[in-house]
């Protein structure tokens, strides 16, 4: 295989997903076309991830192993794009699995259009590979340039592929962030080349809810506040355009959720005023608040302590909501 004939990189970063990962990989090689490729990238796994990346690699030439010391799923997409050699990118997570024929649907549609993105509709599944419900693809206007927020897109990269000469070689993932690094990433591809985008209704990915609401992925105020910087530059953004809408009521229910997070962990910190203060200082395009949300806003900003108070009482209320569940 030459790197002329390669139309898709898959980049499939792996941390000890033992259990999981030949799934991926055997329904992304269903596919008996040879003009894509695989990047493996495990992470420093401490399982028998590596090694059954490894056997599949022996065993398909489509497939590239590569291993890096654990540095977290930014680092390994970024090391998946600089290994990779297709003229198109996707990035795939080890631990979902993607519908069968949907390779040969994405290199039909970079063949029939080489478009700048394909878009495309994802199953979200269970444990057991029960649907949950749909991400559709987002919702595209004829002869306009796509703006992700405007069309509802989710801004999952799983269910996107991009150019790799959008993505050049200065769009990368942000490393620094805990939270939202995908979607910040999917934004930013998207502002470069929302006018030549692709969409397929039908699902091609299944993407597994379940294992996402670990307790692993409890949100802590470092996180939070990483991930709200990319809620505020997409507002601001959206902003500087005459977009407002809905980048602004993201922006106030991140907020809100940060303030919660970071009030219940410390109270009303430093962090916590200046996460208000910015509230505050975009209180002009409160018109396009609904009341409930701005009712929490007020109580946020003008009286923190009640605010925390009531999140964690709400909390509270959840965590006996799960107990009786079980």
């Amino acid at each position: 295989m030459t790197h002329s004939n390669i139309a898709l990189s898959i980049i499939v970063p792996a941390y000890n997903i033992e259990k999981y990962i030949g799934r991926c990989i055997e329904s992304l090689t269903s596919c008996a076309n040879e003009a894509f490729e695989i990047i493996l990238v495990d992470d420093g796994s401490s399982d028998r991830t590596g090694e059954i990346c490894r056997y599949y690699a022996q065993m398909d030439h489509r497939i590239i192993y590569h291993y890096q010391n654990n540095s977290g799923v930014s680092t390994a997409r970024n090391a998946g794009i600089e290994k990779s050699r297709g003229s198109y990118v996707w990035f795939c997570d080890g631990d979902d699995w993607v519908e069968t024929g949907s390779v040969d649907m994405i290199l039909s549609a970079i063949d029939e259009s080489m478009p700048s993105i394909i878009a495309f509709a994802e199953n979200r599944v269970d444990q057991d590979g029960g649907i949950l419900g749909v991400t559709n693809a987002p919702k595209l206007i004829d002869g306009k340039r796509v703006l992700p927020l405007q069309c509802d897109d989710s801004l999952y990269p799983h269910c996107h592929v991009f150019s790799r000469r959008l993505i050049g070689s200065d769009v990368r993932f942000d490393t620094s962030l805990a939270l939202l690094e995908d979607c910040d990433f999917v934004y930013r591809l998207f502002l470069r080349g929302g006018d030549h985008v692709v969409t397929i209704e039908k699902p091609l990915y299944n993407y597994w809810v379940t294992r996402r609401d670990s307790a692993s992925n409890i949100q802590t105020p470092v996180k939070m506040l990483g991930a709200l910087r990319v809620v505020k530059s997409m507002y601001e953004t959206e902003r500087r355009q005459g977009r407002l809408h809905p980048a602004y009521e993201s922006f106030v229910r991140f907020s809100l959720w940060t303030l919660s997070v970071v009030g219940r962990a410390e109270g009303v910190s430093q962090s916590y005023r200046s996460v208000r203060n910015q509230l505050v200082g975009a209180k002009e395009d409160e018109i396009n608040l609904g009341f409930p949300l701005r009712c929490k806003a007020i109580l946020a900003v003008h009286a923190p302590h009640l605010y925390i108070f009531a999140c964690k009482v709400w909390d509270a209320l959840k965590q006996v909501k799960r107990i009786d569940a079980v």
